[in-house]
C-alpha cells in the first residue's frame, strides 16, 4: 500500500492533468478504506508530500491530508496534530493555488469538529492560522469571547492550539 501510494505521489506533479487527476483520484479511494495503522504508515509519506518543491505535488499532497477528515473519527484524532501544523504551513506558501488547497483542506477538518462553539467560530479560526500576523489577534480574541458549554474535541483542539 505505501509502495503504491508512494508511485502514486510521484504523479501528483505530473505535467499532464489528466495524469494528476487520476492518480489524485487513485489516492482519495484508497484513503476511504484505510484502517488506524494504514493512517500511521502513510501519513509521513503525505506529510513529506508537502514539502514537495513543485506545487502542483503540494497541492495533492495536501488534497489527501482534507481528505484525512473523512477516516474515521479515531483515526483522524491521532493524526491531527502533525497534519494541522502541516497545512497551516501551506497556507503561507507563496504559490496561491497551494494556499487554496491549504484552506480546504482545513476547512474539511473543521468540518468534523463536533463542538459547538467551535464550530460557530471555525472560519474565523482557519482565517488566524492562514493570516498569523493579521488574524491571530482576531482568533484569539474570539476564543476568549467564547464559553465553552460542550466539549472540545480533538479536531477543535487541533484549531485551536496553534493560535494559543
Amino acid at each position: 500500500f505505501i509502495k503504491l501510494l508512494n508511485s502514486l505521489m510521484a504523479f501528483f506533479g505530473d505535467s499532464n492533468e489528466e495524469v494528476r487527476l487520476a492518480s489524485l483520484k487513485c489516492a482519495k479511494a484508497m484513503m476511504i478504506n484505510l484502517s488506524a495503522y494504514g493512517v500511521k504508515q502513510i501519513l509521513p509519506l503525505l506529510l513529506k508530500g508537502v514539502d514537495e518543491k513543485t506545487w502542483r505535488a503540494k497541492v495533492a499532497a495536501i488534497s489527501v491530508l482534507g481528505n484525512m477528515a473523512f477516516c474515521a473519527p479515531k483515526q483522524l484524532s491521532s493524526c491531527l496534530p502533525q497534519i494541522v501544523p502541516k497545512l497551516a504551513q501551506a497556507l503561507s506558501d507563496p504559490h496561491p493555488t497551494v494556499q487554496e488547497r491549504g484552506n480546504f483542506a482545513l476547512a474539511d477538518i473543521s468540518s468534523t469538529i463536533q463542538s459547538p462553539e467551535i464550530s460557530d467560530i471555525s472560519d474565523i479560526l482557519i482565517k488566524a492560522l492562514s493570516n498569523p500576523y493579521e488574524e491571530n489577534k482576531k482568533g484569539l480574541e474570539v476564543l476568549l469571547q467564547t464559553q465553552f458549554i460542550h466539549y472540545i474535541d480533538t479536531p477543535a483542539l487541533s484549531l485551536i492550539i496553534p493560535i494559543i
